[in-house]
């Protein structure tokens, strides 16, 4: 049958407009959604951040951070060459009966003289705020004022006074000194015994000792000592 030519235009105008409504259809409908679990894997992969390194006073079971290395099991093996400094020539020393992180990131060291336990140790004991830590500083500092003992002074030596906060060659630092007198035991004179508590942020550092293979040691000698520490753990 011959279209008249009215009716053709009109057949084609139509078909124009249903081309014109199919592409806007498809382009309105909704985009295919990816499944739950690929959007959150997508977003877990875009948001996700490298975990900060743990603090010391943080307990590593509970905080959303990575085991530092300043608390791994070798850091008491770090300072061998130093305890050596303070023992007398010839003395080989090993670490024992340390203590460290990663629970909390807590160091404390201690070490043998050629086997034998000494009485030279550090240790370095983190809070959760500066505020904690000085609670702690002023508790250790009272504890030392109300129970250090002195042992029996050589005739003629003074008792030494109660330990006081001082203000130490760490510059900038609160710290109280101990500074034991020769005890005497079976009526041979010992080597003294020295020690340092310095407060640091939110950290105590303590660092004590004397006797034995280490000889006397006086607190002054210890402050290097602490001073590295506190430029390590500060």
């Amino acid at each position: 049958m011959r279209l008249r030519k009215g009716s053709a235009a009109l057949a084609c105008a139509l078909t124009t407009l249903l081309a014109i409504a199919a592409v806007a259809s498809a382009a309105s409908a909704p985009a295919k959604k990816r499944s739950p679990k690929k959007a959150h894997a997508a977003a877990t992969t875009t948001k996700a951040k490298p975990k900060a390194l743990c603090r010391l006073g943080e307990n590593t079971r509970t905080a959303p951070c990575t085991p530092n290395p300043l608390f791994s099991k070798d850091v008491c093996s770090d300072y061998v060459a130093q305890v050596q400094a303070l023992a007398a020539p010839g003395t080989r020393i090993t670490t024992a009966g340390n203590k460290y992180g990663p629970y909390f990131n807590v160091v404390g060291c201690a070490y043998t003289a050629n086997g034998t336990p000494q009485r030279f140790n550090f240790s370095i004991s983190g809070a959760k705020t500066q505020s904690d830590a000085q609670k702690g500083f002023e508790r250790d500092y009272q504890e030392s004022v109300t129970t250090y003992t002195y042992t029996q002074c050589p005739a003629g030596e003074p008792e030494p006074t109660a330990p006081g906060v001082v203000k130490t060659t760490i510059e900038g630092y609160e710290a109280f000194t101990i500074d034991q007198c020769a005890p005497i035991d079976n009526s041979v004179v010992q080597p003294t015994i020295g020690r340092l508590d310095v407060l640091v942020g939110n950290a105590n550092i303590f660092v004590g000792g004397g006797g034995t293979s280490f000889g006397s040691l006086t607190s002054s000698q210890l402050i290097p000592f602490a001073e590295e520490l506190i430029a390590k753990y500060r």
